[in-house]
This record gives C-alpha cells, sequence and structure tokens, in this order.
C-alpha cells in the first residue's frame, strides 16, 4: 500500500467541502427554497472567516507554516462568497455561472497545491533512500591555467592536496577518538576514586563511633571505680573510727580502775601490775594500728594500679 502524504489528504478534503459548498448553492437558488441567495453567502462567509482566524492562532502557537497557509485559504473563501453580490450585480453576471466559475478555480488550484505536495514528498523520501549527500564533500575548484605545463603541475598539486586533506582529517578523527577513550577512561577512574573515598570515609566514622563507645565505656567503669573506692575509704574510716573509740574507752575504764585502786593503798602491787598490764596492752595497741595502716595503705596501692591498668 502506497502512503499517501498528509498535505495532499488535507487538500483533498478542502476540495471537496467547496464542491458541497457550491453545489448546495446552486441547489437553493434553483429550488426557490430562499428568495434572497446572498443572504446565505453572507453566514457562510462570516462561517469561514471566523475558521480562518482560529486557524492563525492555533498556527502562531505551533508555529506551523501548513496551518497558515490554510487559515488564508478559507479567509480567501469567505472574501469570495461575501463578494458574491457585488460581481454578480456590477458585471451582469449569473449567479450560476459566477458559482461554476469559481468552483473550476479552486478544484484546479487545489489539484496544482497537491501535484506540487506529492512531488515534494516523493523527492523527500527519495534523498532519505540515498546516500549521497553523506559520500559527496563539497570542495573548493580548483582554477586551472591555460597552458599545458601548468596543467600537469596544477593537477599533481590538486592530488597533493587532497592527499593531505585526506591525512589531516584522519589524524582528526584519530585525535577525537583517543580525547573520546580518555574521556571514558577519566570518567571511570573517577568513579572508582569517588567509591574508594567514600568507603575510608565509611570506615573512619565506623572507627571513630567505635572509639567514642569504649572511651565512654572506659569512663563508665573508672566511675564506678571511683565510687567503689570512695566507698571503701569511708568504710574503712568507719572502722579506725570505731577502733579509736573502742581505744579510748579502754583507757578511760582503765583510768577510773587505777583511781579506785590508788585509793586503797593496800593494793600498790596490784597497781603496778595492772599498770604493767596496761602498758603492754597500749604497745600492742600501737602495733596493731600501725599494721592497720600499712594494710590500708598497701590496699590503696593495689587499687590505684587496677584502676591505671583499666
Amino acid at each position: 500500500m502506497v502512503k499517501i502524504p498528509k498535505g495532499i489528504q488535507i487538500n483533498v478534503v478542502m476540495a471537496i467541502i467547496l464542491m458541497v459548498y457550491f453545489l448546495l448553492l446552486n441547489v437553493v437558488k434553483e429550488s426557490g427554497y430562499i428568495a434572497d441567495i446572498f443572504q446565505v453567502t453572507k453566514i457562510f462567509s462570516i462561517i469561514f472567516m471566523i475558521i480562518g482566524l482560529v486557524l492563525i492562532e492555533r498556527a502562531y502557537k505551533k508555529d506551523d507554516s501548513s496551518i497558515t497557509i490554510m487559515a488564508i485559504e478559507f479567509l480567501i473563501i469567505a472574501a469570495h462568497s461575501l463578494s458574491a453580490e457585488y460581481v454578480v450585480q456590477r458585471y451582469d453576471v449569473l449567479f450560476e455561472q459566477y458559482i461554476l466559475i469559481s468552483s473550476y478555480v479552486f478544484a484546479i488550484y487545489y489539484v496544482l497545491k497537491s501535484i506540487f505536495a506529492y512531488t515534494r514528498a516523493r523527492k523527500k523520501e527519495m534523498e532519505s533512500y540515498s546516500d549521497i549527500p553523506e559520500l559527496v564533500k563539497k570542495e573548493k575548484p580548483v582554477v586551472k591555467t591555460a597552458t599545458k605545463k601548468n596543467a600537469k603541475k596544477s593537477e599533481d598539486e590538486t592530488s597533493e592536496e587532497k592527499n593531505d586533506k585526506n591525512d589531516k582529517n584522519l589524524e582528526t578523527e584519530q585525535a577525537e577518538n583517543n580525547k573520546a577513550e580518555d574521556n571514558k577512561k577519566d570518567n571511570k577512574k573517577g568513579k572508582n576514586d569517588s567509591k574508594v573515598q567514600k568507603d575510608i570515609k565509611n570506615k573512619d566514622n565506623s572507627k571513630n563511633k567505635n572509639n567514642r563507645n569504649d572511651s565512654n565505656e572506659k569512663n563508665h567503669e573508672n566511675h564506678k571505680n571511683s565510687k567503689d573506692l570512695k566507698a571503701q575509704v569511708h568504710i574503712k574510716n568507719k572502722n579506725d573510727s570505731k577502733v579509736q573509740e573502742n581505744i579510748k574507752n579502754k583507757k578511760s575504764s582503765k583510768a577510773k580502775e587505777n583511781t579506785k585502786i590508788k585509793s586503797h593503798p593496800k593494793n600498790k602491787e596490784d597497781i603496778k601490775n595492772k599498770e604493767n598490764k596496761s602498758n603492754k596492752e597500749n604497745v600492742e595497741d600501737k602495733n596493731n594500728e600501725s599494721k592497720n595502716s600499712n594494710k590500708k595503705k598497701k590496699d590503696m596501692k593495689k587499687d590505684k594500679n587496677k584502676n591505671d591498668e583499666k
């Protein structure tokens, strides 16, 4: 099936519409249903004028030349139908003859227009099938001298120039291909570098998060250890205070006993023995206190060393 161009189809439709329009005018005139046929032509002229104005606005928006031509055609038809009364009365022409001649004129116009559109579309098809425009390149004409000696020289020069041009074209093509390959490589490298940088950043962020978590855990442990040390020291201080109170109580009770014994002279020997015993007990208490203090110091050092190791 041969494809009919769109322009030819539009021209055929327009010609059919005009032929039907002129035929209706003749039928109405001959039948005598309407007394004044020029009122009908005026109504149709208004309709064609409105269609032409709408098409002009559409052509302006779409920037289409074919629509502008169609709009101009509708405006010409409107002017033709509006001027029918003037032409018939001015030149004493029958209305039927005027309509017949105008139908022939418009039919010939649309036939010529469709032929032109067909030849133009056919030419474009043939050009699309052929590869000649791509192969042929425009070159400047070579000026040849009139002498025979210079003719050979000019031919040699033209062949050399052609070879030089071909070499230059090949060099430019190779350079463009090399540039394209280099650009592709650079793009690939850039993508790989960006991926590596992203991986490094992610690793650094994960390391920083881990370090932060470790530091927080260490601080938490140190805080706990400090609390434990404070509690231990508080307990030891309480124990020391209790021991000191016991010693004071013992001393006070001994002093009271001594005062009671001294009041009785018979018990001097007992007093001396008790004093000796008390002195021994004091010495033992002092030794115990020194031992306890040394133990405390050793325990404190051990706790500090453990905290430092953590």
